[in-house]
């Protein structure tokens, strides 16, 4: 899997592409320690071109965002397919993660006052 890596502001921006699965997750969590350890606390998630996730997938957003929070930062989800959408709200996780429909909103979300 690829994982595009983009900054806005102190915000970075990982767009992965293809499917996010058991094979492909270790790259995305790969490049969100590799942001983390550069000392962004504030990642977007584009989820723009991943048409699947599975249980090792949400695993690795999970961790990704107990990690952030513990370092008072977030991580929000973006522009979801709608299989990917339908997953993360049987698992329950709508509710715990912020998702936007564009990747545009989910940056202007980390401008506004708390």
């Amino acid at each position: 899997m690829e994982v595009k890596v983009t900054k806005a502001n102190k915000v970075a921006v990982l767009s992965p592409q293809g499917e996010l699965d058991l094979s492909s997750s270790r790259a995305l969590e790969k490049a969100i320690g590799e942001e983390m350890a550069k000392g962004r606390k504030d990642i977007v998630v584009d989820f723009n071109g991943v048409p699947f996730i599975d249980t090792s997938g949400i695993g690795t957003l999970i961790t990704s965002l107990i990690c952030l929070k513990d370092k008072r930062g977030n991580l929000k989800l973006s522009s979801l397919e709608p299989q990917v959408r339908k997953t993360l709200q049987m698992a329950g996780l709508t509710k715990i993660f912020e998702i936007y429909k564009t990747k545009e909103e989910a940056l202007r979300s980390f401008q506004a006052p708390p």
